[in-house]
């Protein structure tokens, strides 16, 4: 400021609230190097409609609404990745082709491995687990915590069809088929 020239300052102020939600990165990485993307919470309409070709007889169209934010990889957990949780997994070739290269995604899997994943990734970074075992099955911890976990179908459908936006698309990779390379 100087004196004899005016000026005028503009200020918008954010509540405490507010200051932290802006203050969350949207994107962050795990120790074994994952990059997960911030989605915000949104409404969307999930599955299709009787004319959408491909539709399946137990789908339906549904109102949804993602209440909380989320971290999604943008990438699939690779060979590499997995084996640092269990080194001794290795896929299956799938039709005479190799699936066992470390920067390939992990195959052979089940949900309970997946589920086992992500609590021992969460305990490396300093998180709460995200699974308690209950006899022989997994549950997730309620209320849901900050630990690694798997999407719901609904997360799942807002970050490849929705982008975390507006505009539907198809696939995650756009609208038509073959996806494009890259």
């Amino acid at each position: 400021p100087r004196p004899g020239f005016e000026q005028e300052v503009e200020a918008v102020l954010q509540t405490v609230e507010q200051s932290r939600v802006v203050s969350i990165p949207r994107i962050i990485n795990s120790s074994s190097g994952q990059e997960l993307r911030l989605f915000q919470p949104g409404r969307f309409e999930m599955g299709s409609s009787r004319r959408e070709q491909g539709r399946r007889s137990n789908e339906s169209l549904r109102q949804v609404e993602i209440t909380r934010r989320y971290y999604l990889g943008t990438r699939e957990v690779t060979n590499a990745q997995f084996r640092e949780f269990r080194g001794q997994h290795q896929p299956e070739a799938f039709k005479s082709v190799n699936l066992n290269r470390d920067d390939h995604p992990a195959s052979g899997v089940i949900w309970a491995d997946a589920v086992e994943y992500c609590n021992w990734l969460s305990k490396r970074d300093g998180l709460p687990e995200a699974y308690t075992r209950q006899g022989n099955d997994w549950q997730l911890v309620r209320p849901v915590n900050q630990g690694y976990r798997l999407p719901t179908e609904a997360e799942w459908t807002w970050a490849a069809r929705y982008q975390g936006g507006v505009a539907k698309i198809k696939f995650p990779w756009g609208d038509s088929m073959p996806p494009g390379s890259g």
